[in-house]
């Protein structure tokens, strides 16, 4: 999916930042990967856009816990992509955001605990930057699926995708 913050994003006929122009790629335009090379990937024939301007869902193997429900869900932290599951078969991707830090929750299994289509978010009295966002679209929260731990967390995926996840 092209996600470079800007309307569009220009793709070249060569894998380089001075190749002519191919065409243009709108904003969360999905696209396939079919190459990866030297910093572009290829998404057409001919067509060439910068690594940085694509997030790539990639498929995951599923969780192995004894007690690992049919439907679960892979967050791409690196990404910032969401990919639902049915078994070991995709069935939904959209781009999600987790926040400032993206490495303060780390990788882990999680329960789902509440999901909203809109939420107020606000930082935890532990954290030492305060932030409070009034109103966060598509919000799912999360607790870690080990008694042990005491994580939680929250994301906010892309509205017009996020519904049907």
């Amino acid at each position: 999916m092209v996600a470079k913050n800007q309307r569009t994003v220009v793709g070249r006929a060569t894998p380089d930042t001075k190749g002519a122009e191919a065409r243009t790629l709108a904003h969360r335009e999905i696209v396939p990967v079919l190459e990866e090379a030297g910093g572009f990937v290829r998404v057409g024939d001919g067509v060439w856009i910068e690594r940085t301007s694509v997030r790539i869902a990639r498929k995951r193997p599923r969780p192995t816990v004894d007690d690992a429900p049919p439907k679960w869900i892979d967050l791409d932290r690196d990404e910032q992509v969401m990919v639902a599951y049915d078994g070991d078969m995709p069935v939904f991707a959209t781009l999600f955001s987790s926040g400032r830090n993206k490495k303060d929750t780390p990788p882990a299994l999680y329960r789902i605990r509440s999901k909203s289509s809109i939420t107020k978010m606000a930082a935890e009295e532990r954290e030492t930057n305060h932030y409070e966002v009034s109103e966060v679209p598509w919000a799912t929260r999360f607790r870690a699926a080990s008694i042990f731990t005491r994580r939680t967390g929250t994301i906010s995926s892309a509205p017009p995708r996020a519904t049907a996840a």
